[in-house]
């Protein structure tokens, strides 16, 4: 039941242009940040060539656009979740799935899967512009593959959020709005982190999850950052199916 549950969803999901402007929006959007970062490593070349150990083409742009680029994603999860569980709702379809003979784990899971594909096609978009620097110069496709499996597994771990949030209301837009507010909330202790220090700092700084997606964008397999993402996701989405049991529970 998992994979129908997530191929409905799929299927509705890409039948609505909203999924396919989405798509053209980050495409852009990745594009125009690529290359205003390659334009900037050009005008850099001069003071590259007299510096020892600068970095190369790969090093200098796969941190900043994806770094950028994750941002971007994130910042369109909202839309992407709202109608996971509150369209059901909204929709009163909910009832009836959770009527079904279906485990509340299986609904959970079907409706992550299904939001997983969506956004591996989104991440996808933002792999394309650093291979494009494959036609034209040598880069190191190791230090592209680590970078693009940390930001698919920080986009995976906050979407849980999403999931979870989508739960708790019946409105779509209250929803998104509540997802954005949570993300951006995140993002923001992960930046002031850098500013504090001593105990502190590690304390602000370790619930975002943002923080743990540096080592990834700079080529590093960080095995504590991915337990990070697994322990994240799996709370949420915890969550998201104890919110679901308990509508399934007798008044």
């Amino acid at each position: 039941m998992i994979g129908v549950i997530a191929q409905r969803e799929i299927a509705a999901w890409f039948r609505s242009p909203l999924a396919w402007i989405l798509l053209a929006v980050v495409q852009a959007l990745s594009a125009f940040i690529f290359l205003l970062h390659l334009e900037a490593y050009l005008d850099l070349q001069q003071e590259f060539r007299a510096e020892p150990g600068a970095p190369g083409a790969t090093a200098y742009l796969v941190p900043r656009v994806l770094g950028a680029g994750s941002a971007v994603v994130m910042l369109a999860l909202p839309v992407v979740t709202m109608n996971l569980m509150a369209g059901e709702r909204q929709r009163r379809s909910l009832p009836l799935l959770l009527s079904a003979p279906v485990a509340t784990v299986e609904i959970i899971a079907g409706k992550y899967l299904a939001l997983i594909a969506m956004l591996t096609a989104l991440v996808a978009t933002l792999a394309i512009m650093p291979l494009t620097l494959a036609f034209v110069a040598p880069i190191d496709l190791g230090l592209l593959a680590v970078a693009i499996v940390g930001v698919w597994l920080f986009i995976a771990a906050v979407a849980a959020a999403g999931l979870y949030l989508s739960t708790l209301t019946r409105q779509p837009v209250i929803a998104a709005i509540s997802t954005l507010g949570l993300l951006l909330v995140l993002l923001l202790a992960g930046e002031w982190s850098g500013t504090l220090e001593g105990p502190v700092a590690e304390a602000v700084r370790y619930p975002a999850p943002s923080t743990h997606l540096l080592p990834f964008l700079s080529g590093l397999l960080d095995t504590s950052a991915v337990a990070y993402f697994v322990l994240f996701a799996g709370l949420f989405l915890t969550l998201a199916t104890r919110r679901l049991d308990n509508e399934r529970l007798p008044r």
